[in-house]
């Protein structure tokens, strides 16, 4: 795929015991290649007032998810790996830690995808089965 001005589709599954969620939203962004992998800017705005701004490096063996705003938080996927992460946020720091199960990088001439498979814990204790999909689109 070539570097741009993407269309990104962002749906996030999470899974806790027999409760299950599933958002979605839509923003535009940039895409660059970045070695084997890619690179992903984008703005989201869970409220009126608030923004965070996001970076995503992708490839078939690392993900990184970088936010910076009114939440802050790095989180690290390697497949098989369990990574402490922190999310930073006005009311204090959330401490987790995040195992990867799988990554998936599709990429084409005008349209990529990245899905990460996650388990978060709090302590020993599993909190919930994620996944994150990421469908990228040149505009």
């Amino acid at each position: 795929m070539t570097d741009g001005k993407v269309k990104i589709k962002i749906t996030g599954w999470q899974t806790t015991g027999n409760d299950s969620d599933t958002t979605e939203i839509d923003v535009e962004g940039t895409y660059e290649k970045a070695g084997d992998g890619c690179k992903i800017r984008y703005i989201e705005k869970p409220a009126d007032d608030m923004e965070v701004e996001n970076e995503v490096t992708a490839s078939a063996d690392k993900a990184v998810i970088s936010k910076r705003g009114v939440i802050n938080s790095d989180m690290v996927f390697v497949p098989g790996e369990a990574r402490d992460i922190a999310y930073k946020t006005p009311f204090g720091t959330i401490d987790m830690k995040a195992k990867c199960d799988s990554i998936l990088f599709y990429e084409e001439e005008s349209e990529a995808s990245v899905m990460i498979s996650y388990t978060l814990y709090s302590g020993d204790r599993m909190m919930a089965y994620c996944k994150t999909l990421l469908e990228i689109t040149l505009i």
